[in-house]
């Protein structure tokens, strides 16, 4: 439950602050999750309802293909 302060505030006074900081209601860390913890995506075969076929994750090599 929040605090007094905090239930007697008002509309303007939440979007007044969130103005001022960017549409932000909380701090968060840049990065979500550090790249040596993070786990591969696996591999996935995919077959849309038309027949179609792919791969996941799409992966494209130095040329852009």
């Amino acid at each position: 439950m929040g605090s007094a302060d905090e239930l007697n505030r008002g509309y303007f006074d939440d979007i007044s602050e969130l103005k001022q900081h960017s549409g932000k209601i909380a701090l968060a860390n840049k990065i979500l999750i550090p790249g040596i913890a993070a786990r591969k995506f696996p591999a996935m075969h995919v077959i849309y309802s038309d027949g179609r076929k792919s791969k996941l994750p799409i992966v494209f090599d130095a040329s852009g293909r």
